[in-house]
């Protein structure tokens, strides 16, 4: 039930967030990928600034979409998790 209402709430907020995305957020997308925002670990601060640098370079829209897709599929799995 905690588990639920914790993936719901996620998925709500990224949903949300994903609403209010425009262009200006998106130019300064990649801007805080810096090694101090990142893990300590070199595999997984490889794995986010490749991520960030493929959502930089994609499209606003298709940034907003990603997001909108993910909050939902949150929320969805946060309802229906057993």
């Amino acid at each position: 039930m905690i588990m639920q209402i914790i993936i719901s709430g996620i998925g709500i907020v990224i949903f949300l967030a994903s609403l209010f995305y425009n262009k200006e957020n998106h130019k300064r997308f990649g801007d805080n990928a810096s090694s101090s925002a990142t893990s300590d670990s070199i595999i997984a601060t490889i794995i986010a600034l490749l991520i960030a640098f493929m959502l930089s370079i994609a499209p606003w829209w298709l940034t907003k979409f990603l997001f909108l897709l993910i909050g939902a599929g949150l929320v969805y799995m946060g309802i229906f998790l057993d």
